[in-house]
């Protein structure tokens, strides 16, 4: 079970995220059910790239695709990025980044390449990587179960410092 404070992670976080709490640095786990059956927007976490191997305090790239695969203009969103044992979204998810998604048309794509910093008590180990769509579920989606997308990460130690 991953109980990990994120302050540090969270608090440079807190105006691009929105959800989390300034005191506890926790960001409640949305809901991943199936939202509005009328709605025609549908964000998909369609690639998630990575390193294999990661060390805490050292920055690495992440590397994310966003589609809206429905028919109307998903606007301006957030795609959220955490560390888990497991490659199932929940609340117990470690929040270590995240970036703006820009409005997408139906069918229309977002990717780019985000910086992430794995902050200290993070323990080194084997984890998942998991990039989570519309984080602060700004949008009324068809579908919210298929809004993220796990990759496995090995988590090494910080260097030491001499």
């Amino acid at each position: 079970m991953l109980r990990i404070i994120a302050v540090a992670a969270c608090s440079t976080l807190l105006p691009l995220l929105g959800g989390a709490t300034p005191a506890t640095g926790a960001l409640a786990a949305p809901a991943l059910q199936q939202k509005d059956s009328m709605s025609t927007v549908d964000l998909v976490q369609v690639q998630l790239l990575l390193p294999k191997k990661v060390r805490v305090g050292k920055t690495f790239m992440v590397m994310d695709e966003v589609e809206n695969q429905g028919e109307s203009i998903a606007q301006n969103s957030v795609t959220g990025f955490f560390i888990s044992q497991d490659d199932e979204f929940d609340e117990k998810d470690l929040l270590v980044g995240g970036r703006r998604v820009p409005a997408l048309a139906g069918r229309q794509t977002s990717s780019t390449q985000t910086p992430v910093t794995i902050k200290a008590p993070v323990p080194p180990g084997d984890y998942y990587f998991i990039a989570l769509a519309d984080l602060r579920h700004d949008l009324e989606e068809r579908y919210r179960n298929n809004n993220t997308r796990a990759a496995k990460v090995t988590v090494e130690a910080a260097k030491k410092k001499e």
